[in-house]
């Protein structure tokens, strides 16, 4: 009764699904180690729909990784409220533009580790992102940053350093008060 045509709303991307095996073997690998952190997804979303868009035609507003684990990812999908957003987007500006400033906001953000999704569709013309590409070479010059794993076309990351804890002692206080787009000041403070 029904064709293939019914599903494919913008082609090449479709609402019926095949998710290639590489990610359930990801969510379950995920599920088993033990990882309290965040980790950011790769590549950004798009800034307009914030949508995870990959080859192998999955489209939709909410991130994959949702439905695989209840590990804790982050990526600049519409969650993310107030501040988070602008945080987030930075990040992912300074891992782009690789300043090394980079990976002292993910730490302030709770994020260890970066899931490099290769399989991502980033060059859809009306819905593009950055390359998965632009990442790999970034983070394999990188010696703070280790590849652990590869599942399929999913690479995942451990940055070396811990993140900042939620709650600490610091050795001494220092008080900064600051606006969102100030962010960088408070990084080239040395702490």
């Amino acid at each position: 009764i029904f064709s293939n045509r019914l599903f494919a709303w913008n082609p090449p991307l479709t609402t019926l699904e095949k998710i290639p095996q590489y990610v359930f073997d990801f969510g379950q690998w995920i599920d088993k180690q033990n990882i309290s952190e965040r980790t950011l997804l790769l590549p950004k979303l798009n800034d307009t729909w914030h949508a995870d868009a990959f080859k192998w035609e999955y489209w939709s507003l909410s991130i994959v990784t949702s439905f695989l684990s209840r590990k804790n990812f982050i990526a600049n999908d519409g969650s993310l409220v107030g501040s988070e957003m602008f945080f987030v987007n930075n990040l992912y500006a300074d891992i782009e533009n690789n300043q090394t400033s980079w990976q002292k906001l993910a730490g302030v953000l709770g994020i260890k580790y970066l899931l490099l999704r290769n399989d991502f569709f980033s060059d859809l013309n009306w819905s593009p992102s950055t390359f998965p590409a632009v990442y790999q070479k970034i983070l394999a010059e990188n010696d703070e940053v280790e590849k652990i794993k590869t599942i399929g076309q999913w690479d995942f990351y451990r940055i070396k350093k811990d993140p900042y804890e939620k709650v600490y002692l610091p050795e001494e206080v220092i008080f900064y008060s600051a606006q969102d787009e100030d962010i960088f000041k408070v990084l080239s403070l040395n702490f």
